[in-house]
């Protein structure tokens, strides 16, 4: 068969989809355009861009509590503070101060502003950049779902980088079952095995592209953001070891994304990494040809799908073993395609403790 591949602590729990609505008068939310200090360096007032050419006033005190994305939650206050216009904030109004009076810097007049109780910072830009080929320097922003955006100056957003997720002990396999109440050996294993492999795109090579396809656009107004993402999460359940899936999601280029994933098998007892070519029983040239039989390739095709076979390309699946080739993997290939290959085929081949089971509906 063939087919065609296509953080929080308590308080940051609060209900931010909640504020915002017309009749809503106990929170604002908005970009910072103007900041007013105190002595303390700390804003004692802050202007905020609100949407349609509106702004708000929001007044400051010492007991004015904020919070910031987990992402950047290391900033000291003087750094979050330095230089906040255009960081997304929502703020909840205090009930019991009344309305204060205060003046921005151009003169306008908020007679009616509320004063801040608690502040969440939304969205902030990281005191780093990453700089391109040519010296621009790239803003970095997180939010506070832990996206990464990376920018031109002018606000352009070139690349939005999805987070990955890394918290392993809240992780499930077989739906329902937490990785928590498995050996301990095993979370340790996958933890420090993912950990350690990191990104498997270049953060630098991609943002690159999307800033070249920005300078090439016909209406750079209208540009699209490039989005990566890379992402882990069980995959199938063998008698011997467990499977986590991998996907990774890259630009191919403006408004268009690749999308590739595979598995990798761990010890059900001890966690440790088993490489898939030690998941099949007999040696890797057979192994290969067998997989490459079950995909009912034949002739010049087959060849060469055996040549340039990867074992990066395979994912163990519950009811088959998918085998997809990346675009431009094969000579004269250019879309990303894909083979399931059925378990009874790989008998010969494959380790019985390696062979996914089918779960019960």
């Amino acid at each position: 068969m063939k087919k065609w591949c296509f953080l929080l602590a308590a308080l940051l729990l609060l209900p931010l989809s909640a504020c915002g609505g017309s009749e809503d008068e106990s929170c604002l939310r908005g970009r910072v355009a103007e900041v007013q200090r105190g002595a303390d360096g700390l804003p004692s007032a802050l202007i905020l861009d609100i949407g349609d050419g509106e702004q708000e006033g929001v007044l400051w005190d010492e007991a004015t509590q904020w919070a910031l994305p987990p992402a950047a939650a290391e900033l000291s206050p003087a750094e979050v503070w330095e230089d906040p216009l255009g960081m997304e904030v929502t703020v909840y109004l205090s009930p019991e101060a009344g309305p204060g009076s205060l003046t921005a810097r151009n003169g306008t007049e908020f007679s009616d502003a509320g004063t801040a109780d608690f502040l969440t910072v939304d969205e902030i830009r990281l005191p780093e950049f990453l700089t391109l080929s040519d010296g621009t320097e790239a803003e970095i922003w997180v939010d506070f779902w832990g996206d990464r955006s990376y920018r031109l100056s002018g606000g352009t957003e070139l690349l939005r980088e999805r987070p990955q997720d890394m918290d392993f002990p809240t992780y499930y396999v077989e739906g329902d079952t937490p990785l928590t109440a498995l050996p301990s050996a095993l979370l340790e294993g996958v933890a420090a095995y993912y950990q350690e492999r990191g990104s498997l795109y270049d953060i630098q090579e991609v943002v690159e592209r999307a800033y070249q396809a920005f300078r090439q656009s016909e209406d750079p107004e209208q540009f699209s953001n490039f989005l990566v993402e890379q992402r882990v999460g069980w995959a199938a359940t063998a008698p011997g070891v467990y499977y986590f899936r991998t996907t990774v999601i890259l630009p191919v280029r403006e408004q268009e994304i690749t999308e590739h994933q595979f598995t990798d098998a761990f010890d059900k007892e001890t966690g440790e990494h088993i490489p898939n070519q030690d998941l099949f029983s007999v040696g890797q040239a057979e192994a290969i040809a067998a997989i490459v039989a079950g995909t009912q390739a034949v002739g010049q095709k087959a060849q060469a799908m055996e040549e340039y076979f990867q074992w990066s390309y395979l994912s163990f699946e519950p009811d088959e073993l998918v085998v997809c080739y990346p675009a431009g993997a094969l000579p004269g290939q250019e879309p990303t395609s894909i083979w399931g290959v059925d378990y009874i085929g790989l008998e010969d081949v494959l380790y019985p403790w390696a062979v996914p089971q089918m779960r019960e509906q």
